[in-house]
């Protein structure tokens, strides 16, 4: 995974989930793609209201 922010190749995201639902050392949450990582790190370096309008503006998502 590299830090461009891409997404996951659909076979990954696939396996992730097999492994999940057959292995349960697998952690519940596991992230899968270079942009779940990047929104991950995003959401964990500020306050939820912070991410919450982040993520609107970016998406242009409003109420």
């Amino acid at each position: 995974m590299g830090g461009d922010g891409m997404p996951a190749d659909p076979q990954d995201v696939a396996d992730a989930i097999a492994r999940a639902a057959t292995d349960q050392s697998t952690p519940f949450r596991t992230l899968v793609g270079a942009d779940a990582v990047m929104i991950d790190e995003l959401k964990t370096s500020m306050s939820f209201e912070d991410f919450e309008s982040t993520i609107r503006a970016a998406l242009d998502w409003h109420d």
